[in-house]
């Protein structure tokens, strides 16, 4: 059995395929951009970017006090320090990258605030701009919402940046959020709740989804292996059909529903008194509602 490889471009703001950031990243003085937390999130985007460190003309540096994620950073290329505390005196970075639990922000975030020159990205759900003000004062900062796929460089990435964002540095971290795959801006806050619930969570609802189908196709006499290469590829394949078709997929669903088939069969029964439409939307509406509920007492207050 073969597979194809899916390929996943990492485009521009504009749409055009990334051939570096800044016209002169190779022969302009590097500069430092410093990442937070180095989990599951974080090191996916330390990846793409040590990946395309010449081109972007920065170097990378990470705090992480885990002994093993921090290892994990310094074998990927990083500079790694186990606290603030260690960074060297003046270290001033364009771009500060908090990558941490949202629980967490209160303590970690407030001895970055001597950092005159950088901008600040949190991919902290619930956590609205305001509370990072308060932790550093009136400061630059984009708060953005990545999903998993940031992994496979075929991420999504919503972000919303206050009002002490200059065009240089939101152009700064749309081109360092693109390195993970897409990038999206948005010109309200709130709609980086609705982000987190749509692209944020949605690669899980992707998973089960196909766990589920996969697991109907071995009740009806598939191997697990061909079950599940069938329903992903196809998920992959549905995909990439789908980003090449601008807004809604009716037209796609039309071409593969024949009349009287097996395709319309069973979108009778998904569509059957909007049943799949509800429990959607009640999902959603959930994932919507916990990012809210994420959001620390004092920024909620205020």
């Amino acid at each position: 059995m073969s597979a194809r490889k899916p390929s996943c471009a990492s485009p521009s703001r504009d749409g055009s395929s990334m051939t570096g950031i800044g016209s002169n990243a190779n022969s302009a003085p590097r500069a430092s951009v410093l990442l937070v937390g180095c989990g599951n999130m974080g090191f996916a985007f330390l990846k793409r970017w040590l990946d395309r460190r010449d081109a972007t003309g920065n170097d990378y540096h990470v705090v992480e006090p885990n002994a093993d994620l921090a290892e994990r950073a310094k074998q990927a290329g990083a500079t790694v320090y186990a606290g603030a505390s260690e960074l060297p005196e003046g270290f001033d970075p364009i771009a500060v990258f908090f990558a941490v639990k949202p629980d967490m922000l209160a303590a970690v975030a407030p001895p970055y605030s001597v950092m005159r020159s950088a901008v600040f990205v949190s991919f902290a759900a619930g956590v609205p701009a305001a509370f990072f003000e308060e932790c550093l004062g009136p400061r630059p900062i984009v708060r953005a919402m990545p999903n998993i796929p940031v992994v496979a460089g075929c991420g999504t990435t919503v972000s919303f940046s206050n009002s002490f964002v200059t065009p240089g540095q939101k152009a700064l971290v749309q081109d360092l959020l693109a390195l993970g795959g897409f990038s999206h801006a948005v010109d309200r806050e709130e709609l980086i709740d609705v982000a987190t619930a749509v692209s944020g969570s949605g690669p899980a609802y992707i998973f089960l989804i196909v766990d589920l189908i996969a697991e109907v196709a071995m009740q009806l006499g598939l191997s697990e292996e061909l079950a599940f290469a069938m329903t992903k590829e196809m998920v992959v394949g549905a995909g990439e059909l789908a980003l090449k078709e601008p807004g809604s997929l009716a037209g796609l669903r039309k071409q593969v529903t024949s009349r009287g088939g097996t395709t319309e069969a069973a979108l009778a029964v998904l569509n059957g008194g909007n049943r799949l439409a509800d429990v959607l939307r009640e999902a959603v509406t959930a994932a919507h509602a916990r990012a809210l509920e994420l959001r620390p007492a004092s920024a909620a207050s205020s």
